[in-house]
């Protein structure tokens, strides 16, 4: 049982320091009475649903095998034969649309982010990439050629392994996150420490005292167990019979800003700083000024701080783990916070004289220079008490190209850089504890610093957030294209042009580009907006409204339940004779009208417009509509026609295109009836 036989080879180098004078064969003793009384050898079965076969063994026959052949293993329990060792035709066309993707983002590069050949180049990488998931989700279809549910479970679960062993990495490194759940778990932190490869001395670093790494380790146990006092004893012990540089490298692993508190550290990092002629905008590209500094820092950081081994119940741990550093994760990325990083090398450089203080940034479009000043613009603003828009002078623009920021880049891509070296090593580490890793083969689990954000705004949905990006892959944004929005529902078909580039432009202007969010401020733009979308709707113009895709009446089943198609009936029923009616035998894009029409509002016009009167008493007299008339459909080029106007829903028509505004991330939240319009300015 090879298994068995490391787990006492564990035993035999930790023992004798918890329990000094025990003899060797004292301990063997110890270990085959406890491997005896515990161990449990449990019946299993492996099946291969390709042959149609299954073979029942015992676990330790099992995990021999894995041991002895290396099968490649998923989290899921899937295992696959090794590279190479049986025909795979899938492989080279997930290769053959991977390098057609990087052909398409090496040429999009090539353009100015929000330039048209940008975003053509963006759509082709972006089609690449789905044809490569396509493949994954035709294993996952029972009808597909490609089927097979062990492989679509198995590569789900390898996808969720690989971004959760990310996750744990980031965590670990840059804020000592991932705590301890038992003793063994510190036992084997401290034997993978003490038996790592050292080629640096520790003569430039301050010698640590056991207390304080007894401390450092204590203080970092909490995963689902905290240990009792006798399992502290038995930690306190191993650390005393540890040798000083083995205190040393545990104190400092998973310790950045510690390390980084020694004077031979902060001199490199105040050198690099000092060196740089322009600032460090591409983390996958270092300057040559610093690179040979920089892969200094990098081999002390690998040696001392980055700690390089799996955590086994890693998937577990993401769900119940309160995160510091990640901040958002998909299915194949991380967006990491540096703001713990920048805020400390920024404190304690400075009084550094540097170049990069006040060197210019020089945004590129289309081959000329943005030149960005910092003039005053003369902006709306709302008067509350008086319920009018009013005007005054931003001093500021909201996004403005400064030193400062060159200073911020270069701060931040220098542990960037560390951090993209080590990541590729920690995903190298993954795929040999899963023995996917091939000699000879380059790993395709490659993570790279692809985005540099300003500022996250987060909500409380899922992959709903929104983001000011600074740098792309080393190339600047320019300030105009740097927003982003993902998920937020401000972006979508049937939110209005107008609104969605209103809400968009406060997020970027109050929230995002500025050091301190105003929330009156926010408030002010908000009931600005309001009051734009009450004179545009009293105007007769349609910019506001909600535009809806429909397709053929016929191509729903219970058609009455869609809003646009019985808004296209209603419009159709009450029309003008002169007025071309909605085809719902075909696909429309209409406008959608919230109004208020039932009996009792219809009565209003009963003396004024006989004609419409009528048609809507007997509309109403119809099943589908005896609740009312909620919205009328009209087509997208035609002005509102003037028989709705006296019914138009104001309120909710405005409630609908503010109540997707994430007030609650900026900490503003909503009280009262959730349909009344957001700044209550308007009486109605």
């Amino acid at each position: 049982m090879k298994v068995i036989e490391e787990y006492k080879n564990v035993l035999r180098r930790m023992i004798p320091l918890t329990i000094k004078g025990i003899s060797r064969e004292e301990l063997e003793r110890a270990m085959e009475y406890s491997v005896q009384k515990r161990f449990q050898d449990h019946q299993v079965s492996v099946t291969n649903n390709y042959k149609k076969t299954e073979v029942n063994l015992k676990l330790t026959e099992l995990m021999d095998f894995i041991l002895d052949h290396k099968p490649i293993l998923t989290p899921y329990g899937v295992m696959y034969s090794r590279h190479g060792a049986v025909p795979n035709p899938l492989s080279k066309m997930i290769d053959s649309f991977l390098a057609t993707r990087a052909a398409f983002k090496k040429e999009m590069f090539k353009y100015p982010k929000g330039s048209e050949e940008f975003n053509k180049y963006n759509l082709l990488q972006l089609v690449a990439k789905v044809d490569v998931n396509a493949i994954y989700g035709a294993m996952g279809q029972a009808q597909a050629i490609f089927y097979n549910l062990y492989c679509a479970a198995g590569i789900t679960s390898c996808g969720r392994g690989s971004i959760s062993a990310s996750i744990t990495f980031f965590e670990s490194f840059l804020e000592n996150n991932v705590k301890f759940g038992s003793l063994n778990e510190i036992i084997t932190f401290i034997d993978n420490i003490r038996n790592e490869t050292r080629t640096n001395t520790d003569k430039y670093f301050r010698q640590i005292d056991v207390s304080e790494c007894f401390r450092k380790i204590i203080m970092n146990c909490g995963y689902l167990w905290l240990p009792t006092e006798n399992e502290m004893q038995i930690v306190w012990n191993i650390l005393c019979n540890c040798s000083q540089q083995d205190i040393n490298r545990i104190y400092y692993k998973n310790n950045l800003f510690e390390f980084c508190n020694n004077e031979f550290i902060q001199n490199m990092l105040k050198n690099m700083l000092r060196s740089l002629e322009a600032p460090f905008l591409n983390p996958n590209k270092p300057p040559e000024e610093i690179k040979d500094q920089l892969e200094v820092f990098l081999e002390f950081i690998k040696e001392y701080v980055y700690y390089g081994y799996m955590i086994i119940d890693k998937l577990d741990r993401i769900e119940s783990m309160v995160r510091e550093a990640v901040l958002i994760t998909d299915t194949d990325s991380c967006i990491v916070s540096f703001n713990h990083w920048y805020r400390y090398v920024l404190e304690n450089t400075k009084d550094v004289d540097m170049k990069i203080k006040t060197a210019k940034i020089e945004v590129k479009e289309q081959g000329d220079d943005l030149v960005v000043e910092n003039t005053g613009t003369v902006e709306p603003d709302y008067d509350f008490y008086n319920e009018v828009i009013t005007e005054r002078m931003r001093e500021e623009k909201p996004k403005e190209v400064i030193p400062q920021d060159g200073l911020r880049h270069s701060i931040i891509n220098i542990l960037a850089y560390c951090i993209g070296q080590l990541i590729l090593d920690y995903m190298v580490q993954y795929t040999k504890h899963y023995n996917s890793y091939a000699d000879g083969k380059k790993c395709l689990l490659i993570m790279k610093n692809e985005f540099l954000f300003k500022a996250l705004m987060l909500t409380d949905g899922k992959k709903n957030y929104a983001s000011f990006q600074e740098v792309q892959e080393g190339n600047l944004v320019p300030p105009e294209a740097g927003l982003a929005i993902s998920g937020l529902p401000l972006d979508k078909v049937n939110v209005p042009k107008s609104t969605s580039n209103e809400l968009k432009r406060i997020i970027k202007d109050r929230i995002l580009t500025v050091e301190d969010i105003d929330q009156v401020a926010v408030l002010k733009e908000l009931a600005i907006l309001e009051k734009k979308i009450f004179d545009s709707l009293t105007s007769g113009e349609t910019l506001y409204y909600k535009p809806l895709r429909i397709k053929a009446a016929n191509a729903y089943k219970l058609p009455m339940q869609n809003e646009g198609i019985k808004g296209s009936i209603a419009y159709n029923e009450l029309k003008r004779t002169n007025e071309e009616a909605i085809n719902l035998d075909s696909t429309n894009t209409v406008l959608i009208i919230k109004t208020k029409i039932d009996k009792k509002t219809i009565e209003n016009i009963a003396s004024d417009d006989k004609e419409t009167y009528d048609k809507m008493k007997a509309l109403l007299q119809r099943e589908e509509f005896k609740n009312g008339i909620n919205s009328i459909a009209i087509p997208t080029d035609i002005p509102v026609p003037e028989w709705i106007v006296p019914f138009i829903n104001y309120s909710e028509i405005i409630h609908n295109n503010l109540n997707n505004f994430p007030l609650d991330s900026i900490g503003i939240h909503r009280f009262g009836n959730k349909n009344i319009t957001y700044s209550n300015i308007l009486e109605l």
